[in-house]
């Protein structure tokens, strides 16, 4: 694997890399010599990308909202929250691309990217639910939207 090194340890083997996760290519704040040109490149790509998609969900929020009147109800509202959820993960790495950040920073960023898109997953989950207790009789669950929308954000 690139950027890990085994190290043997008496009984077990540990990994040790020099890079965070997933997430620590967003949040570079230096590059080696050869890879200027990469890096460069990859914030454009990567502002570019979460700039659209962070546009299309708020467009989706705003769209929503206006039409919350003829369209209201649960799957409508764990939609919104969806939409909320996505537009702080993208805000979160947009915020990260653009400034550099220091060290000590980092693991407040990624756990905030982290819950944010946790939730949306989370929120995706409990449209499903809601679905399926629309098809099903749920009349002895009293406030079942509320009950989904607490768990969806990690009650």
């Amino acid at each position: 694997m690139e950027g890990c090194q085994p190290i043997q340890t008496g009984n077990y083997s540990l990994c040790q890399c020099n890079h965070v996760g997933t997430y620590a290519v967003l949040l570079t704040t230096y590059a080696q010599p050869d890879e200027l040109q990469f890096q460069d490149g990859f914030e454009v790509i990567a502002g570019i990308g979460c700039a659209l998609c962070a546009f299309f969900v708020f467009l989706t929020f705003f769209i929503l909202l206006v039409l919350w009147r003829k369209i209201s109800g649960a799957i409508t509202a764990l939609k919104i929250q969806v939409c909320i959820a996505l537009i702080g993960a993208y805000a979160t790495i947009l915020k990260a691309l653009h400034e550099s950040l220091t060290k000590e920073y980092y693991p407040y960023v990624i756990s905030l990217i982290q819950f944010f898109l946790l939730a949306a997953f989370s929120m995706q989950l409990c449209v499903g639910l809601t679905v399926y207790m629309e098809f099903v009789d749920m009349k002895g669950v009293r406030y079942p939207e509320l009950k989904l929308a607490t768990m969806g954000w990690g009650e």
